[in-house]
Parts: structure tokens; sequence; C-alpha cells
């Protein structure tokens, strides 16, 4: 049950989302800032202030998050608890909204179990019974316990939070680390044997025994492991319970407010063998949280982008607050800020602004936001000019016509080698500015409007999965796929030939793989593509990316964009009047020029937008039936509006 409120533009900071009592207890340097210094109390006190809500006003900003509970317990946060009411007061007057984060990940033992006598049993535990180390404890900070979910009073005390947060006003709830790192007590386990009860019709061809009684919790990382996978479901249905149950309690009391979870999107923890989540849980919240270093940037021949962490929430039907504003734990400056702007202007509006500008700084220096007019000057330039320009971005959606399977499946059960060929497709895929969307592999009914269906080396498949994608393609749909896709069900039990062999024009042998590895393989009854070989397992392919980015825009009509560097990535919008734009942003600190457009059939009528120029109207070149142009400089974004209809095929 998403929240009924429409979505605003939310420019958003983070306002100190540690309590300074966590930070006393940390006794360091904490996400980069000194929060255990002297001088916190004052740095504390400012950002709770009517003044610093005046000056984030000012800069444009108009969310923040900030601290509410830890994990210490309320009655031993209440101080702080009381703090962050006055601050949503003084935000308030201001205009200014607040979410109120929630530590959903960890509990601190030494001050929980003292006004909590259930809390003593809610730390995992390992298969021998203990609760020391990771994943029991987080990193060195030994005195904080992950807790159980599944034991009593857990997740009825994460409830009690949500009352407390909505009592105090809270305009959104943000819960932190809603990830389920795997426990072995005595509740998972019946919870597990629950699970398999429900869950398996045939012990014996799906698990490989006869009776369920003694089946326990794995003790060691299998992936292929049939139990280990129903583990990993199980797993994924905790999270999903805990999420549902947080969501429901806050928008039941307060029908308006914006639900916001951070489950590692992004960050390249394992979604599933780590963290035992799945992105698909998410639906049930209005934003998600990308904690990463993806800065905007172009650094070691490769971009580093939160675009597929923002395209994969989209595929779900949410949107993403940006985490990644600390390039090399600095404020970001100016000329950096203006591209995260632009990352997610060109990936449909999610959250705009930087985390960082309100951190504590060496020295008790005052935060950037609230020391430099200058700064917040540039910030609310920003603000205004993409308000000014909602049109281009707010409420569009990617219309691209090529779509990157994200398959759930073969992050479970090839995990390791599923990302690797998946980041690199990405990567390809965007240094050859060839647009593209996400699909989740338990979503394929978005295949419809999509014109080619990358499948990255994504080994399992089930029955039903196959069914859609040979309908798709029976449709007018086509694949291009690479490596052993399809050669696996669902629970990675390999099979004779691929699956998708009728789509492909060939089946599997390893004579076929001897011959035509590392080679384009055409099929001339449905125009798909297919990459086959071994090589998929260690991405070890020997076609260049050119030849591979070739294949793509030939198995689908759309205007081509050609940069003459790979810094600059290309998405496609479907904007809410009808009209098709395409969004660039350029990840590296210089500028481009020189990119050009190409199309075919009638000439379009492109309108271009960038923070440079206004409304400039592109002069094509036409010849036989084609038509380019070249583009501005790109020093950052820019936004090609096609005022003419066009079609993809």
């Amino acid at each position: 049950m998403k929240s009924n409120m429409k979505k605003e533009n939310m420019v958003w900071t983070w306002c100190g989302w540690e309590p300074l009592q966590f930070y006393r207890r940390l006794g360091g340097f904490h996400e980069a800032q000194e929060g255990n210094a002297v001088w916190a109390d004052d740095w504390r006190a400012l950002l709770d202030s009517e003044e610093c809500a005046g000056k984030l006003v000012e800069a444009g900003i108009n969310w923040v998050t900030t601290h509410f509970y830890k994990g210490f317990g309320l009655e031993s946060e209440n101080e702080e608890i009381a703090a962050t009411a006055k601050m949503i007061e003084n935000y308030h007057r201001h205009g200014v909204k607040v979410f109120t984060y929630i530590q959903y990940g960890t509990v601190m033992p030494e001050t929980i179990q003292v006004e909590n006598e259930e809390s003593k049993s809610w730390g995992r535990i390992d298969w021998n019974g203990r609760h020391d180390g990771h994943p029991y404890e987080y990193g060195d900070q030994y005195w904080r316990a992950k807790p159980c979910a599944n034991q009593p009073g857990f997740r009825e005390y994460m409830l009690k939070c949500v009352d407390k947060a909505i009592e105090i006003g809270a305009d959104g709830i943000w819960i932190d680390n809603l990830q389920a790192d795997g426990c072995y007590c005595p509740c998972c386990q019946n919870a597990f044997q629950e699970y398999l009860r429900k869950n398996i019709a045939d012990p014996w061809r799906q698990l490989g025994v006869k009776d369920l009684t003694w089946v326990a919790i794995p003790r060691a990382e299998r992936p292929r492991d049939p139990v280990y996978q129903a583990w990993m479901a199980f797993r994924c249905e905790e999270t999903k319970t805990s999420l549902r149950m947080m969501a429901e309690r806050a928008q039941q009391l307060k029908p308006d407010v914006l639900v916001a979870v951070n489950v590692g999107i992004g960050n390249h923890q394992r979604a599933l063998i780590e963290n035992g989540n799945w992105f698909g849980n998410l639906d049930c919240v209005d934003y998600t949280y990308a904690e990463n270093g993806f800065f905007p940037n172009w650094k070691d021949g490769k971009i580093i982008t939160q675009s597929w962490p923002m395209g994969i929430a989209e595929s779900i039907g949410i949107s993403i607050v940006p985490g990644a504003g600390n390039p090399g734990g600095r404020v970001p400056d100016k000329s950096q800020l203006r591209q995260l702007f632009a990352e997610s202007a060109i990936n449909g509006g999610h959250a705009f602004g930087g985390p960082w500008g309100l951190r504590g700084e060496d020295g008790g220096a005052v935060p950037i936001l609230l020391r430099d007019a200058e700064y917040r000057n540039a910030h609310r330039s920003m603000v205004d000019w993409y308000a000014e320009h909602a049109e281009l971005f707010s409420g569009s959606v990617n219309a691209a016509p090529v779509a990157l399977l994200y398959s759930k499946e073969a992050m479970s059960g090839d995990e390791k080698n599923s990302r690797i060929v998946f980041d690199s497709m990405v990567q390809l895929l965007m240094q050859q500015q060839i647009p593209f969307r996400y699909i989740l592999s338990d979503r394929l009914e978005q295949l419809n409007d999509v014109s080619l269906l990358i499948l990255p080396h994504v080994l399992p498949m089930s029955d039903e999965q196959i069914a859609v994608i040979s309908n798709y393609v029976a449709n007018g749909g086509r694949v291009l796929a690479t490596g052993r896709t399809s050669m696996y069900d669902e629970k990675m039990r390999q099979r004779h030939d691929y699956s998708l062999s009728l789509i492909f024009g060939q089946s599997f042998s390893q004579k076929f793989e001897l011959e035509y590895g590392n080679s384009i393989v055409v099929n001339p009854v449905n125009g798909s593509v297919f990459i086959p070989g071994e090589w998929g397992l260690s991405a070890n392919c020997q076609l260049t990316s050119d030849r591979i980015a070739r294949a793509v825009r030939d198995a689908v009509d759309m205007p081509e964009v050609i940069s003459p560097l790979p810094s600059l990535g290309v998405t496609w919008r479907l904007l809410t009047d009808g009209r098709y734009m395409l969004g660039l942003l350029n990840y590296d600190k210089n500028a481009i020029n020189g990119v050009r457009l190409l199309g075919k059939g009638d000439a379009a009528d492109l309108t271009f937008y960038n923070m440079e120029n206004e409304g400039v109207k592109l002069e094509l070149v036409v010849q036989r039936g084609t038509w380019h142009v070249t583009l501005p400089v790109l020093q950052a974004e820019g936004f090609v509006v096609f005022e003419s209809k066009i079609e993809f095929k």
C-alpha cells in the first residue's frame, strides 16, 4: 500500500542521521565526519534550528532525513527524539519536510536490554549458537547486534518506532538496513520448517529427502543446494513481511506519509546471498535509497553511475533517493552537483541534491550549505532550472525499446559470474550510447512495449519464463542472448538444451560452441541474436564492444547517438504529453563536443535544452532518407525533445 500523496519534486539532503549518542559510543570518525568531536553538540543544535531550515530553503531543499531511532532503545534515545520533534516543528515552519530515520538492521544490547527484557533474545546467532562476528555484528562495532526478525517482540518494537515517529510529526519514515543476514535460532528453524511445509510439495524430487522433519537451515553457502535456495527465498519473505508491516502501519496512521527504505540497492552487496532481500519486495514503499559510492564520474575506463539502481527502481514502480554525494569523502563542488541533478533528471526525476551539504567538518566548521551563500545560490539555481523544466522529466517513463534482464534466479544460483557479465553489459550499452531499460525476472509482463530483450548469460530460467519470452518473440519481439543462457532451470539444474533453442535457431553442443563461440549468430526467422559459448562464465568474450553494439542496433530501429567519447550516457524518456526525449549526461569533467544524432525516414523536429541553451531548434542535415544533427557542446547534461512523432521497431 503506497502513499496516496502525489510525489512532489523532492530536493533532499541528510541532516544528521546519527544521534550524538551513537557518535559517543563509536568514539571516532564515521561516514565522512567527526561526530564525536567537542563541537558536536553545537553542530547538532545548529542543524535542528530554524536558522538551518531557513538556509536550506534558500538552497531550494524541501526534504531532509534526520536521526530518530538508532537501536539504543526508544527510552534511551528519548532526549534526542525530543530534539527531533522540536526540529520537525522548526522545519515545518519553513515548509521543509522530514524523514525520520529508523534503524532496522542493528540493536545496541548494552542499552536496549535495560529497558526491554524481550530484546535479550533478539540477536541473530550462528549454527554453533554464537552471535559474535560478521554477519551477526556490525563489522568491528561489536556492540551492535544484528537482530532476528522472527524473535518475539522485534517487529512489534519496530512498529512502536513507527508509531512514535508519526506521533512527533514525521512526514516520512526512513527504514535503514532492512536486510536478513541469516539466523539459526530456534525461532528461525521453526519458521523455516513451516516455510518448507507450505512450499515444498515433493521433498524427494525438490530437495532430495524423503521427509522434511530433520531438514534445517544450511550451515554453508552452497547456492546450488536446493535447501539453500529455499532458505534464500525464506529470507526474502522475512524482509518482505517486515517492510509491509512497517509501511502499512505508517500509512494507516498517516495516509500521506512517505515511506523510504535502504536495502543496499546499488552497493554491490549480494542482494540475495548476503542481504536476503529481493528488489521486487520494494513495491509497497515510495522511495528506496541508493547507498553506494557511485558518484557520477568517468574513472578507469568506466562510467560510475546511479542510473542502474534508478532503472531497477523505476521498473518496480518506485523512486530513488541517490546517496552518493560524497566524491572522495568531500562535499561535492558546483560542477559535481550539476552531474548529480542531471543524473536524476535523465532517469525520470528522482530526488535531487546531494547528501553531504550539512556534514560536520574538520575543526567544527559550519557546514557548507549554511556558511557559503554562493554554494546555496548555485544549488538553488539548479533547483529552479529543473523546476522550470519539470515537463522534461517529471512523470516521464523510460521508453527505450531495448531492455536488459536482471534475473533473481541468476543472482541466487550463479551470482558471481552473472554479475560480472551483467555489469559488463551495462557498461557496454552505456559507453556505446544505447538507451535501455531494466526488467526484473519476476516482472516479465513489462515486455509488452520492448523491441529487444537482452539476456546476459542468464543461465537459469523457469518453464513459465520461457513461455513468456517465447510468446514475446512470437508476437514480434527479439532476443539478444549471450553465453549459455537458458541452459538451466530456475533451480540451476542443467537441461539437455537451451530452453530458448527455437528462438536462437540453434541447439546446444560442444561442437556448436567450439565452432561459433565468440561469434554473432542471427536467427533469420525472428531476427534474434545469439552470442554462444562458455565464455559467459568468465566474461572473457573476444568480440569487440563495437560488434556487439552493432548487433543491438541492427536488431531494433531507433535514432542513434554517436559520441566521440565513451563517457556519455543516454536515456529515452516518454514525456507526459506524448513526446519523446533523449536525456544525455556527460560523466567526465571535460566537455564533449561533436555528439551526433542519426535517424532514418522523415526528418525529426528537434529542440535542445540544457543550462546553457534554452529551447534551441536543431538544424538537421537530410540525405537520401536519413538525417543527422550535431548537438551543442555537452558540459554536463542535455535534453533533446522530439517534437514530431517517432516510432520504434
